[in-house]
């Protein structure tokens, strides 16, 4: 005799994983009260990795320009350990932006690490 295995749950289990719906950061409008938000490092790391997240490279251009605006480029280029002709020819629209993984990853820890004393 078989026995009846009862089930105890009516929940569905997915196996699929569910992709995050899109962050609201990048429906976020420039304007002038809100672009001094681009100061601030942790602001800018989230929004640039929600544009990476979505593969929006454009806005993550601008959004690094923006933020290049606002801070010494130089400290900058030190933290991330790239140059400063590195940093303008990734903001400098006429070129295509194409930039490595590597460079993405030294501008991520660059916003991550704190200003050198």
């Amino acid at each position: 005799m078989k026995k009846k295995i009862k089930k105890t749950s009516k929940k569905k289990v997915s196996t699929k994983t569910k992709i995050p719906p899109k962050l609201k950061l990048t429906e976020w409008k420039l304007t002038k009260k809100n672009i001094k938000s681009f100061k601030d490092r942790k602001i800018t790391l989230e929004i640039l990795l929600d544009h990476l997240y979505w593969g929006d490279l454009s806005e993550f251009q601008g959004c690094l320009h923006t933020h290049l605006m606002y801070v010494n480029v130089s400290q900058f280029a030190k933290r991330s350990g790239l140059s400063r002709r590195t940093l303008y020819d990734l903001i400098d629209v006429n070129k295509k932006f194409n930039p490595e993984l590597t460079t993405i990853v030294a501008i991520f820890n660059a916003l991550r690490t704190e200003k050198p004393k």
